[in-house]
């Protein structure tokens, strides 16, 4: 696993504009993890890639309802500060 820096450590040593690009780069990481988990709570039968399975080999997965939709855009809210 890749370590990166933290938003923090970037922004000390860089200038505004470098400071506003690192802190869009961790807005847009932050969506494509949030975007992957989604994509993860799908039931296979219900994904457009696979719309023509027979279903889900795995146990029923439980799709996120309006309140963890919410918990995520609160965290990239506070993210963007």
């Amino acid at each position: 696993m890749i370590n990166y820096p933290s938003l923090g450590d970037l922004m000390e040593k860089a200038t505004t504009q470098e400071a506003c690009l690192a802190e869009e780069y961790m807005l847009i990481k932050a969506a494509r993890i949030t975007a992957q988990e989604i994509a993860q709570q799908i039931p296979r039968s219900q994904g457009l890639a696979n719309h023509h399975s027979a279903g889900s080999s795995g146990p029923p997965v439980v799709v996120q309802g309006p309140e963890q939709v919410a918990g995520h855009a609160a965290l990239l809210k506070e993210l963007r500060r």
